[in-house]
């Protein structure tokens, strides 16, 4: 957010950098349907509460909205948020919104997968042989929350983050863990690239 100062007022507007890339999350990617439906519009909101201006606000939603298509999302989608933005005054937006009393649900907790909406419409299908069992009648009367565990990713199959708790030679502890991945991975020249390795540091 970029705070100017304008006849003696403080306003807002969208900032940002010549560098920034397009990082909206894409429409073909395996996140919830609901998130991917629902983006469009909290980002314009979001715009709108942030620009003071409605004449700004109207050019950055222009470049938001092709931004969302370039990512992939239907024109309607990104046309509906912004015109019910552009209906909505920007004080209701700026409310603080009040909370609802939060009711209970069964939780269904799975990891992530790609296939994990697949998961979630077969409960769904069959949820009504449970809703029928005169035991569990008052657990199900109300869809269960899906929820989804962070699922294996490169940054914790691959990456290994070395720690000293109780201090120690840092230094020394990484050369350790190099040694052992170099023996692990046979890779030696000419197997590898590396040409040799220093013993002492396991002494």
């Amino acid at each position: 957010m970029w705070i100017k100062l304008e006849d003696g007022r403080l306003t807002t507007t969208l900032y940002g950098k010549e560098t920034d890339r397009n990082s909206f999350l894409l429409a073909s990617s395996s996140h919830p349907s609901a998130l991917k439906n629902g983006l469009p519009k909290s980002q314009i909101y979001r715009l709108r509460r942030i620009c003071h201006s409605f004449e700004e606000f109207k050019e950055n939603a222009i470049d938001m909205k092709q931004r969302f298509l370039a990512r992939g999302y239907p024109t309607k989608s990104t046309e509906e948020a912004y015109n019910i933005a552009l209906s909505t005054p920007r004080p209701h937006l700026l409310k603080k919104s009040v909370k609802k009393d939060k009711k209970f649900y069964v939780s269904c907790i799975t990891t992530f997968t790609p296939r994990s909406f697949i998961i979630k419409n077969t409960i769904m299908k069959y949820l009504h042989l449970i809703s029928d069992d005169p035991s569990l009648q008052d657990k199900f009367r109300d869809p269960p929350l899906f929820v989804s565990r962070l699922g294996p990713n490169l940054r914790n199959k691959v990456i290994e983050q070395i720690k000293l708790p109780r201090g120690g030679n840092i230094d020394k502890v990484l050369f350790q863990r190099e040694l052992y991945w170099i023996h692990t991975l046979d890779a030696l020249h000419p197997k590898g690239l590396n040409v040799d390795f220093d013993m002492s540091v396991m002494l």
